[in-house]
């Protein structure tokens, strides 16, 4: 999974590396995907391990800070759905009401 991710995110005509190279017109499409595949260890992680993990090595804040910034970016830009997140609704609720 990651190994996809990596190999689209190194590919010159998925994510050119020079300025002035146009982006493909399934960027945003490919874009999600990747997203989307990228999430899904995240979730799991965050599901299953946040309290064992997380809190055990006194992480907490930055465990909360990166799952904002995940939300938030996703949110922004439309990326993924509240149907693929189910399984973390409940602390993406908590994280993003947090800010409000």
């Amino acid at each position: 999974l990651m190994t996809w991710v990596q190999d689209q995110l190194d590919d010159a005509l998925f994510l050119p590396k020079k300025i002035k190279i146009p982006f493909p017109l399934l960027f945003p499409f490919v874009g999600k995907t990747l997203y989307l595949r990228a999430f899904i260890p995240q979730a799991h992680r965050w599901h299953h391990h946040f309290n064992d993990t997380v809190i055990q090595r006194q992480n907490k804040a930055r465990g909360n800070t990166d799952l904002k910034q995940f939300f938030y970016f996703s949110q922004e830009l439309q990326i993924l759905c509240r149907r693929k997140i189910k399984p973390l609704s409940e602390i993406a609720d908590q994280a993003l009401t947090k800010d409000r």
